[in-house]
């Protein structure tokens, strides 16, 4: 194996080395198994080098995943309220849309607290991490005077290696 497919072979398993990510975020309801295969995928991606970027890489993957489940309570959100709101509906609309139901839903949960407000707020904030931990990852890469051959093709450069004779002209 070379040392290139090695270090990728390492690099892959970053993200499921300490599991501690996914025993603080992953809460007892949700896909254990999900939440490695999701994190796998971004480690795969990104190919961490050293300790600093998995770190950052892991920001992104703990960003992602509460990301996505503020989409999902989100729609349980509005789900719910279509569900108990359908007896008045039914009697209010007598030939009304699934959009309308979404609608009436939207408003009423509105009408009540800010919990949409709110999961909106929070989901801007996590898309915030995740693009600050890209960001500080892309700049750390950029950095790097001497760049490895997997970093010069994750960013799409070619990589050309100096002559070995520093004399050669």
């Amino acid at each position: 194996m070379s040392a290139s497919a090695e270090g990728k072979a390492r690099s892959s398993m970053n993200a499921l080395k300490h599991g501690m990510t996914a025993k603080t975020l992953v809460l007892c309801n949700e896909s254990q198994e999900g939440f490695k295969e999701m994190s796998q995928a971004v480690f795969d991606q990104w190919l961490p080098q050293n300790e600093v970027e998995a770190e950052l890489v892991e920001m992104m993957v703990a960003a992602k995943w509460r990301q996505r489940r503020s989409w999902g309570v989100e729609t349980a959100t509005v789900d719910l309220e279509i569900d108990t709101q359908a007896p008045a509906f039914a009697l209010k609309y007598d030939n009304a849309d699934e959009l309308t139901r979404t609608a009436e839903a939207f408003h009423g949960l509105h009408a009540k607290d800010n919990t949409l407000p709110l999961l909106n707020r929070y989901e801007t904030s996590m898309d915030r991490q995740y693009f600050r931990a890209q960001n500080q990852l892309l700049k750390i890469r950029e950095k790097n005077v001497f760049p490895s051959s997997e970093n010069a093709i994750l960013r799409n450069e070619s990589f050309i290696a100096p002559p070995s004779d520093p004399v050669q002209r």
